[in-house]
Parts: C-alpha cells; structure tokens; sequence
C-alpha cells in the first residue's frame, strides 16, 4: 500500500496534553499581556542553563528536551537547548503567533513549561508604591537612601495552592514521530510503542522527566505546610542577596537547599536574612551588560540586556523557634505569644535573621536593581505602560558580594554598620565641594593675618623714623 501523508495534531490524545496551536495561542496570549514577567522568567532560565553549574542550577529542565531513553547523566539536552535559547528572540516579538509558529515544537514546549508551569508557581509585575507602602521598603532610611536603594522593577511570587502536579507541560508520547512519512500497515503498531514507550518512561523513578514531577510534588506539600505553618506562629520578612543564577533554582526548583550552606559561618548553619534591606542589598551579585564575570549568561534579547543587573528578594518567615532574629527584628504578622530571644537570637547582629529550616522560607518578592532606567519598547499591555511611573535609577552604591550561604563574606559583613554600605550620593559631593572652598578661604585668611601680625611685630622692635632716612 501507498504511504501516506498523515497530519495529526499532536498532543490531541489527553485534555491535559495541549496540542501545539493551542499552546501557541496560550503563549502569544502571555507575551501580549504580561511581557515583564515573561522577560523575567526566561532571564532567570537563561542564566542558569549558560551557567558552568547548570546541572545544578538549571532546574527544574524542560521535559522537551530530555530524552529517557539515554544514560542518567546524558538525558538533559544541554546543548540543544542552549542553541534554541540563543536564537529566541524578545518578547515583543514573541507576542506574534506568526514567530510562534515558526520555532520548533520542542522549543515551544520548553517555553510554556517554563512559563505555565504546573508547579503553580506564577509572577506578577508589582508598582512600587504599592510594595513600598505595603512593606515599609526603607521607610526610616534618609532621603538620599530612598533613591539610591529604589530597585526599579518589583515581581510579586504567587504560589498556587494545588498545583497539577500530574501534568506533563504539553509533553506528549507523540513527540518523536515523524508523521509526515507513516506507512498505513504499521501505524497502530508505531503508536502503540510510542505510547507503551511514553507511559514506561513516565513510570521510570531513574529519569530525568521524574525529578521535575517531584519537584512539583515537593510544591505542593510545601505550600500546604507553610500555610498552616504561618497561621501557628505568625510571619516576618527578611532580605536576601544572591547571584542571578540562582534564582532560577530558588522559586522553581528545590528552594534554599542546604546544600549549599557553609559548614563555617560565624553565627551557626543556616540561611541569612536581614530585615533591613540596606544590609542584604551589599551581597547582591551584579551581573549583565558586559560588566561582570556572569556578563555571557544574560539572555542577549532581555529588555534588561545591557544593563547591569542584581536581584534582592523579600521573603516571608516563620516566625518559629528555628528562626533566630536579632533584637531589631520585628514580625510582620504577630501572634498571641511573644518571641522569647534565646542567647542564639542575642548573639546575632540586630537586624539580622538566621533561619535553619528551609521549609520555613518562600520567595514573596523579587526587586530587580538595574544600572540606569528600564524603558522597554511601546506596548498595548497596562503592565508595559505603567513601567516608566516605577522605573528609576537604582543603587550604584550596592556593593558586589554574594549573599548565598556557601560565602564565608558572612564573618566580615557582620560587623559593617549599615550606613557604610552606602556611597557618596551627587548632593553629598557638593555638599563636600562648598566645604574644601570654605576650608580653603580660611586658610588663605588665616595666613593673611599671620603674615599682618609678622609685620606688625617687626616695627615695633625697630621703629624707624623719617629723620633717620634723611
């Protein structure tokens, strides 16, 4: 029998397998309306799987690009997937079905995995103000601190309370078949082997494609324990400073894992918060815009490209007794019973918080410092338009250390007074430049006078008259 040309849309098979065209329609539809966030996720993405450390950063990976059937250590698709990320173009562009449509199916996957996750973990673009008046963001700082530590973009982290955690992101056993060239007698035979293969590797605890179901599974129990959690003890918000490669890993992946906790820090292992942001924004990690080390990991076509970027987290606390504060630190959200401080909790410096179980930490905002303000291109979406009221020049002042655990900066941060973790502002250099010139018009006067003095005392001690001359 003749071959046949069979066009099937793939993924058709199960209501929770989406066909390619629809995810189309469901990305174009989130470039359009929601570009910051889009630009941001991918970022974060991007710098994790360009990172030497990817194996661990980049994480949770896209099912698209993971092939079960290879050896444990081969089934993640590096390569691959780093060329097709290169090639990605913006966001605005992106906006388009008609570019959609002409990136592969896999890539397309990778994307609406990585945006539509089924771990329920979503971002939304936040104003300023509203962060600003709902946290008390450096309400006691001065009025040159407000401007210098304004970030310019702030993204709120919202946790889905059930996410799908069976869902397999539009990965469909239909995948590897090339249905352009099927022969009639052998089709139910190959899409019964496809099937059999798909639900085999499913089912497989040794591959890839199941760490991402823990993942999501991990997720879910962890937003229902911290929920009951924060209803028992209460809350409070402490800043972080990291590298940007983390982040991806942080919100998505696994969280604060302790396994990158420093076995030497100074006051006990842990994860260090502070609750004045002031003290967190000087382990801030800058990278992009060909100014730092991380510069390559970037994605070229972020809005954010050629700036000099760094993230600073708020997260929110358990308010338990894990969680040591120094005498500064106050709770967000109070409870019935006082917080007793321990010795541990008196040793720390005042602002600073201590938590030892990462299940008592969650990402609630992320504030993304860039060098100069962000305009990004015109577009229709009121989160786009309402950039330029937010946007402003961030902190030039913020010092380039690492906030993660693994750093032993830890032992010399401590000590820094917060106040000497700013830089000289424009109105302190002028300010310092009216004051050499006074400092100088005094001492010109005062060599003046003393040369007078000089003088005067000469002709006392021999007075000449006019006599004399003649």
């Amino acid at each position: 029998m003749n071959n046949l040309n069979i066009d099937i849309k793939s993924n058709r098979y199960n209501n929770k397998n989406k066909g390619i065209d629809e995810i189309i329609d469901i990305l174009a539809l989130e470039f359009q309306q929601k570009p910051l966030e889009c630009d941001f996720f991918i970022s974060l993405f991007y710098t994790s799987l360009f990172h030497r450390k990817n194996y661990i950063l980049c994480n949770p990976f896209p099912p698209s690009y993971i092939d079960p059937s290879k050896p444990l250590n081969t089934q993640k698709n590096f390569d691959a997937l780093k060329i097709a990320f290169s090639q990605l173009p913006d966001v605005h562009k992106l906006s388009s079905r008609d570019i959609l449509e002409k990136l592969s199916p896999q890539l397309i996957q990778a994307l609406y995995f990585i945006l539509k996750p089924a771990d329920g973990i979503n971002v939304s673009f936040m104003d300023y103000r509203k962060f600003e008046k709902k946290n008390g963001f450096l309400k006691d700082s001065p009025d040159h601190l407000k401007t210098s530590h304004k970030p310019s973009f702030v993204f709120k982290i919202k946790y889905k309370s059930n996410p799908d955690i069976n869902s397999n992101n539009g990965v469909s056993p239909f995948n590897n078949i090339n249905f352009n060239s099927l022969n009639f007698n052998n089709l139910n035979e190959v899409l019964n082997n496809n099937v059999n293969s798909f639900i085999n590797n499913s089912n497989n605890s040794n591959n890839s494609n199941n760490n991402n179901k823990i993942i999501n599974e991990s997720h879910s129990k962890k937003n229902k324990k911290f929920k009951e959690l924060s209803k028992e003890y209460g809350t409070m918000l402490g800043y972080h400073g990291s590298a940007n490669e983390n982040w991806y890993n942080i919100i998505k992946g696994r969280g604060f894992s302790h396994q990158f906790v420093s076995e030497e820090c100074i006051f006990g292992k842990g994860f260090y918060f502070s609750s004045d942001s002031k003290v967190s924004t000087s382990f801030i990690k800058w990278g992009g815009a060909n100014k730092s080390p991380s510069n390559e990991y970037w994605w070229p076509n972020s809005m954010w490209s050629k700036k000099k970027i760094g993230f600073l987290s708020a997260c929110t606390l358990i308010n338990n007794q894990s969680t040591f504060r120094g005498i500064e630190v106050k709770a967000t959200n109070h409870k019935s019973s006082p917080h007793i401080y321990s010795d541990q909790d008196r040793s720390l410096p005042p602002y600073y918080i201590l938590a030892n179980n990462s299940e008592d930490i969650r990402v609630k905002y992320m504030l993304l410092f860039s060098e100069d303000t962000v305009k990004p291109k015109s577009n229709n979406n009121s989160n786009a338009s309402s950039v330029n009221s937010q946007s402003s020049s961030s902190s030039n002042s913020i010092k380039n250390n690492n906030h993660t655990n693994n750093n032993d900066s830890t032992k010399t941060q401590f000590n820094n007074n917060t106040d000497s973790q700013t830089t000289t502002t424009p109105t302190n250099q002028t300010k310092a430049s009216v004051n050499l010139v006074l400092i100088f018009i005094i001492i010109v006067l005062a060599l003046a006078l003393l040369i007078n003095s000089f003088k005067t005392f000469s002709n006392k001690r021999n007075p000449i008259s006019h006599k004399d001359i003649n």
